[in-house]
């Protein structure tokens, strides 16, 4: 069988640069900004008539220099209450996702209201990872959400912050630390086969241990969302297959990426595989709506918990929040630009 790599997008755009990657990455609003090239993107790589895409060029301009400005004031902010316009910017940034996503009619029927929410009346917080936030079937997060997977949320959901972190980028050092559990993330190699216009995927499931042995998935594909739609290969662990007719015109490729559930990859680099978070089958998140549920968590607690700020603040929570306000955003902006130039954007050293 043939190894196919199989990333988020099909192609990558590399970035070099010596400076602040934060710094670099916050620069990639300013293309955002750019109504000429953001039509031209929105022409290319979302399908848009050119007259529409002008008109949705200037809605994304507006919201990726709000953006900006959220951003600024999030990092130059006290860390207690940066969380607040740290969940503005990325709000402004998933409605980027929305304007040029597939459901942009439904744009402003959704855009004026959250779409979760979060009790702080009720019982009292004991730990960042056993409160809950409520996402709802309705308002901006839901249709991000839409956007990214093309399943719209059915009914509302009581989430645990303890299944959302561990699928936010930047922080899953920090996260090891304080719960002493490694993350649940893993390698996966994908396989193709074309008999006779039979298309065989298969999908093997991997990581490895701290002396560098190699260690099999033996868990439930369904926990695996990238592979809706696999099963378990006989006898093999951590082997799952996929067996589908072809479509005259496409390569092997663009077939097996057209089985993969791509948006719940989580690519680390060109020259290495990418990997997938093991999650709830219920509610499975991609990257982005991890991050934008938690964002919109802690800007809650900033509004409506002080109590529950203060005690995180003298935790051993806070060296995490620290680094998400900072490692989350970053991959998030980066994320928003791939989505926008629909490639895999990398900045490196």
């Amino acid at each position: 069988m043939e190894r196919i790599i199989i990333s988020r997008y099909p192609e990558e755009e590399v970035a070099m640069s010596q400076l602040h990657h934060l710094d670099d990455a916050l620069d990639t609003l300013t293309f955002l900004k750019a109504e000429d090239l953001v039509a031209e993107q929105l022409k290319s790589q979302h399908q848009m008539t050119m007259s529409n895409a002008k008109r949705i060029a200037k809605r994304i301009s507006s919201h990726a220099n709000l953006a900006g400005q959220y951003a600024t004031l999030s990092l130059n902010s006290p860390p207690e209450i940066s969380f607040l316009p740290g969940y503005y910017c990325i709000l402004n940034l998933a409605k980027i996702y929305c304007l040029a996503g597939p459901y942009s009619t439904e744009f402003d029927h959704h855009s004026r209201w959250h779409g979760a929410t979060y009790n702080a009346q009720g019982k009292m917080s004991q730990s960042i990872l056993t409160d809950e936030v409520r996402v709802r079937g309705g308002g901006a997060l839901a249709l991000f959400y839409k956007t990214l997977t093309n399943e719209p949320i059915s009914t509302d959901r009581n989430l645990k912050l303890k299944d959302v972190y561990p699928i936010v980028p930047g922080i899953g050092s920090e996260l090891t630390t304080i719960t002493g559990e490694e993350g649940k993330s893993w390698f996966i190699e994908f396989y193709g086969k074309n008999n006779s216009g039979k298309i065989l995927a298969e999908a093997r499931v991997l990581t490895w241990g701290k002396d560098r042995q190699q260690i099999n998935y033996s868990g439930s594909v369904r926990a695996i969302p990238c592979l809706k739609g696999f099963k378990k290969k006989p006898k093999v662990t951590g082997t799952f297959f996929k067996h589908f007719d072809e479509t005259p015109g496409l390569t092997l490729k663009e077939e097996m990426r057209n089985v993969v559930r791509t948006e719940f990859l989580v690519n680390l680099r060109e020259d290495q595989p990418c990997f997938c978070h093991e999650q709830s089958s219920v509610f499975p998140m991609p990257e982005e709506f991890a991050s934008a549920l938690a964002f919109f968590h802690l800007s809650s607690v900033c509004r409506y918990n002080p109590e529950f700020v203060d005690k995180l603040s003298k935790s051993k929570f806070w060296p995490m929040l620290l680094a998400l306000r900072r490692h989350a955003l970053f991959y998030f902006l980066l994320s928003t630009w791939s989505y926008m130039i629909q490639k895999n954007y990398f900045l490196y050293s």
